[in-house]
């Protein structure tokens, strides 16, 4: 008997609304889905690779914050340091990102400051997860946000997060797969034919009153 390891793959897509409903509690944000019923064994799940990750703030319960113009021949490290001096006074929200697995407790990856910037503002938020093109998300890890006050309370009124993102989900085929060939008729030489073995749910295989193999084409 041989096993075949072809792969299941399918494209989700990560989508969640924080709004004034959002508690300080931790929220799942995103874990790979199971198999369907048919699959070898029951609540199997699949592995994940986030490839886009991105959040829409919409913040009008603090006062606006206008972020300085990069002037001509400034450093990035001048304007990270004048971006930090900004952050450090400015009325925000704040969201962290939690990852966790099934022996783990949630440790937190990130946090993201939330300001009012008017209309809203959209942020690609994957590289708090890597520095690579995808995330990889293993079958029994769970993202999860977590809106924060930081001196000026948590999300209220119209304020609003949106995340946004997809997925490559991938799961292992270990279907077992055994091929023979069946031979029968067609005189002294007999005719050649050749199958796939029918196999129980415990795998094992499954003959006929004469003993023969029961054989799909």
């Amino acid at each position: 008997m041989s096993w075949t390891s072809n792969g299941f793959f399918r494209n989700v897509n990560i989508l969640k609304r924080l709004d004034a409903t959002a508690t300080n509690q931790l929220i799942d944000l995103y874990q790979p889905g199971t198999l369907n019923t048919q699959s070898l064994k029951p609540d199997v799940r699949y592995s994940g690779f986030i490839t886009s990750l991105r959040i829409a703030v919409d913040i009008s319960s603090v006062s606006p914050v206008e972020f300085p113009a990069r002037e001509p021949g400034m450093s990035d490290g001048e304007l990270n340091t004048l971006l930090r001096q900004l952050d450090a006074g400015a009325p925000k929200k704040m969201m962290d990102l939690f990852l966790r697995s099934s022996d783990s407790e949630p440790l937190r990856i990130g946090s993201i400051s939330l300001y009012n910037r008017r209309p809203y503002y959209n942020i690609d938020i994957l590289y708090y997860l890597t520095d690579a093109a995808a995330c990889d998300i293993a079958s029994d890890a769970v993202l999860s946000v977590q809106v924060r006050g930081v001196g000026y309370g948590l999300l209220t009124g119209t304020d609003s997060v949106s995340i946004f993102g997809s997925s490559v989900e991938e799961a292992e085929n270990t279907a077992p797969s055994l091929i023979v060939n069946v031979f029968g008729g067609g005189g002294s030489g007999g005719s050649t034919a050749t199958g796939n073995v029918v196999t129980d749910e415990a795998g094992q295989v499954i003959t006929n009153n004469a003993g023969e193999l029961v054989t799909s084409a």
